[in-house]
C-alpha cells in the first residue's frame, strides 16, 4: 500500500514530534500534536482561498482546490514542517495576493503561473516592478549610509576627534 506523500510528511513530523517529547504520553502529546498541526494547515488554505477569492466570481471549488495545492506545495518546500518559516511564507503569499496593484493573483486565478511555481516564488519574485525598485534603492541608500557616504555619493571624512566635516 502507498501513501500520498504529505500522508507521509505528516507521519514522519508526528515521529519527529515524539521522539522530542518522549517523557509525556505518546498518545496524548501525539492527538495534541495532530489538532494544532491540521488546524494550522487548514487555517492557511482557508486564508489562500479567501485572498484569492476577493473580488472574483471563480468557481468556489475551484479556487479552494487551488488554495489546497498552493498550500501543499508550501508545506512540502517547508519539508513538511509547520513552524514559522512555514506560516511566514504562509503570510508573504497572502499578502502578495491581497496586494490589488500586483497582477500576481490574476496570473495564478489565469493558469499563467503555476500553483506549484507560485507556492516556490520568494518575496522578491513576487514583488511588482515598483516594489522591487524601491527596495532596491532602499537597499543602496543603507549601504551608502553604513559605508559613511554623503548624498552626493563621496566618502564622509573625519577630523582627529572624531568629527564629521
Amino acid at each position: 500500500m502507498s501513501f500520498p506523500k504529505t500522508t507521509l510528511c505528516l507521519l514522519d513530523s508526528l515521529k519527529q514530534h515524539l521522539l522530542f517529547y518522549p517523557r509525556y504520553h505518546s498518545q496524548c502529546i501525539g492527538s495534541l500534536f495532530l489538532s494544532s498541526f491540521m488546524e494550522t494547515r487548514r487555517k492557511s488554505q482557508d486564508l489562500l482561498h479567501k485572498a484569492l477569492s476577493s473580488g472574483q466570481d471563480s468557481g468556489e471549488q475551484d479556487l479552494s482546490d487551488l488554495a489546497k495545492t498552493i498550500e501543499e506545495a508550501i508545506y512540502e518546500q517547508q519539508n513538511c514542517q509547520v513552524d514559522s518559516a512555514y506560516k511566514e511564507i504562509i503570510r508573504s503569499h497572502i499578502l502578495n495576493l491581497k496586494d490589488s496593484r500586483n497582477p500576481l493573483k490574476h496570473q495564478v486565478l489565469s493558469g499563467e503561473v503555476d500553483p506549484v511555481e507560485f507556492a516556490a516564488m520568494t518575496a522578491t519574485e513576487m514583488a511588482t516592478a515598483d516594489r522591487r525598485r524601491s527596495n532596491e534603492e532602499l537597499r543602496r541608500s543603507s549601504l551608502q549610509a553604513s559605508m559613511g557616504y554623503t548624498a552626493d555619493n563621496r566618502p564622509k571624512h573625519r577630523d582627529l576627534e572624531g568629527e564629521e566635516s
